[in-house]
């Protein structure tokens, strides 16, 4: 039965985290364990999950999958800074605060 939680820890560059449940329970998560498709997890994503016994009997979270992703901030003006010269920086910002497909198209999305 899959649970429903909240990914409250996430290591970029290790690929792992930790995912607390309803009920408050923590359980490890690992870029490997995400569904078929799926980008990597931002901090504040509701995840879909199911639990197995991962190393040392510890449980573990298996067949991830982002259930309401948490909307992406607008740009930071460090972030504007960085932008390539042929995007507008005047741009309507609001079409970037939140997820569209283009961070689908993005499998190297960042959060914030």
């Amino acid at each position: 039965m899959p649970r429903i939680g909240e990914l409250v820890q996430w290591n970029n560059k290790g690929g792992y985290g930790f995912v607390r449940d309803d009920a408050g329970n923590d359980f490890y998560i690992h870029i490997s364990k995400l569904a078929e498709g799926q980008l990597r997890p931002c901090i504040g994503d509701r995840l879909s999950f199911q639990i197995a016994s991962g190393r040392n009997c510890r449980r573990a979270a298996i067949n991830v999958a982002v259930a309401t992703a948490m909307p992406l901030p607008p740009h930071s003006m460090r972030d504007v800074k960085r932008m390539p010269d042929d995007i507008s920086r005047y741009k309507n910002r609001s079409a970037h605060s939140g997820r569209n497909d283009d961070d689908a198209a993005d499998p190297a999305r960042h959060c914030y």
